[in-house]
């Protein structure tokens, strides 16, 4: 199957972390400081820590790259599932956990949001079944979901329940700066996108660009 522009590209996190261009490497080592800056843990005790800084005025723009996840393959877990095309993730990504939004990558969903026209409705009931789907492939909780729950029902036993474990492919973002991505599944030996597509619950973005 053409996914398009997907890059070829196939390198692991860890195969490429110590080889991202660091802008510090091109400042003098006078302009290095330390400062102290106070951060508010969950707890909401005050936690002191220190973080180098340097003096920005200083570095050659010439040698700063956008910032960009592309290529970044790594394990994430699914914690929402917003519609068939849009999910939170956790990620570990240079030893920091956070929460990223990710738009799937090769395809759109319908809205799993009714509205008065008959093709609307349609649309909609096939939006919930592939909400449904997607979280069968990507999350451990496929058997206590159904069409019929809300999202925030969904998304309650999704981070209660979820323990599995997914290899996620990172990709650039997109204009609502969410990651594209490709989420890889390997009792399948297929990607996530490839599986919904086969099961025509999603429009290809080949078929998306075309009718545009």
């Amino acid at each position: 199957m053409n996914m398009g522009c997907y890059p070829s590209r196939n390198v692991l996190f860890s195969d490429i972390s110590n080889n991202i261009a660091d802008p510090r490497k091109e400042v003098s080592k006078t302009n290095e400081t330390s400062e102290s800056i106070d951060i508010k843990t969950d707890d909401q005790t005050t936690e002191t820590k220190k973080v180098e800084s340097f003096d920005l005025n200083s570095v050659d723009i010439s040698t700063v790259r956008n910032f960009s996840f592309d290529g970044i393959i790594t394990d994430c877990k699914v914690i929402n599932i917003k519609d068939a095309d849009t999910i939170k993730v956790i990620m570990n990504i240079n030893n920091n956990v956070n929460i990223y939004n990710i738009r799937m990558y090769g395809y759109d969903a319908p809205s799993t949001k009714s509205k008065s026209s008959k093709s609307s409705r349609k649309d909609s009931t096939t939006g919930l079944r592939a909400r449904v789907f997607l979280a069968n492939l990507i999350t451990s909780c496929g058997s206590k979901l159904n069409e019929k729950m809300r999202s925030k029902e969904i998304n309650k036993i999704i981070v209660k329940d979820n323990n599995k474990i997914v290899k996620i492919h990172l990709m650039n973002f997109d204009k609502y700066d969410e990651i594209y991505a490709r989420i890889y599944l390997d009792e399948y030996k297929k990607f996530a996108d490839e599986l919904m597509i086969e099961n025509n619950l999603v429009y290809p973005f080949e078929q998306v660009n075309e009718s545009n």
